[in-house]
């Protein structure tokens, strides 16, 4: 591609995005409800105290076959 042609490029994906973003709706993105979020955060929390389990798990599998 020579600069001609990519400079045309960058344009047009310019106002691709331009025009998309045009019709974006105007409302912003919103948080999830305080309940929700609990929940949330406790299922992040059991995951990782599952990886950490599981981590242990793996560690002492490991060194037992030594």
């Amino acid at each position: 591609m020579n600069g001609v042609s990519l400079s045309h490029e960058m344009r047009r994906l310019k106002a691709m995005r331009d025009f998309m973003l045009s019709n974006a709706p105007l409302t912003r993105p919103r948080r999830p409800a305080p309940k929700r979020q609990m929940r949330e955060r406790r299922t992040a929390q059991a995951l990782i105290l599952f990886g950490i389990v599981l981590a242990m798990v793996e560690l002492y599998v490991i060194l037992g076959g030594l």
